[in-house]
C-alpha cells in the first residue's frame, strides 16, 4: 500500500517537473510581436513569419489599417514552411481577435488576405505566442 501511494507520489512530482522545465506557457507570459505589410485588392500581403519559443497560447489581432477599413478581412494561420493551413477567419475585424487557439513549438506564418472587398490597405497585426 505504501509503496504504491511512494509511486504515485514520484509520477506527480516528475510531471510537475516537465511543466517547470519547458512545458506549456501562461498565456500571461506570451511575447507580442508587431509586423506591418500592405495587403492589396484580391491578393496576399506578406508573409509574416514567427517562432513559438513553447507550446501555448497564440491570439493574432490586426491592430490597425489605413486607410480606415471597417469590413471583413482574411487572416491565415499556417504551419512550417508558410504551408499547412492551421486556422482561417475570413471574418477577421480590426482591433478583435482574428485567430486564437492553442500552440506548440515551432515555426509558423501569418498571412494577411483581402476578402474581396478593399483598396489597398496598410496594416498593423499582433501576434502574442509563448
Amino acid at each position: 500500500m505504501h509503496a504504491r501511494f511512494f509511486r504515485s507520489i514520484a509520477v506527480v512530482l516528475v510531471a510537475l517537473a516537465g511543466f517547470a522545465c519547458g512545458g506549456i506557457a501562461n498565456p500571461s507570459s506570451n511575447q507580442t510581436e508587431t509586423f506591418n505589410g500592405i495587403v492589396q485588392p484580391g491578393g496576399i500581403a506578406g508573409q509574416h513569419q514567427f517562432i513559438a519559443s513553447k507550446s501555448g497560447e497564440i491570439t493574432v489581432t490586426v491592430t490597425n489599417m489605413n486607410p480606415t477599413w471597417n469590413g471583413y478581412l482574411s487572416v491565415w494561420w499556417l504551419g512550417a514552411g508558410c504551408s499547412g493551413l492551421i486556422q482561417r477567419n475570413d471574418f477577421a475585424l480590426v482591433g478583435r481577435s482574428a485567430i486564437s487557439g492553442p500552440v506548440t513549438k515551432g515555426s509558423y506564418c501569418i498571412f494577411v488576405v483581402d476578402s474581396g472587398f478593399i483598396l489597398p490597405e496598410a496594416y498593423t497585426l499582433s501576434v502574442s505566442r509563448p
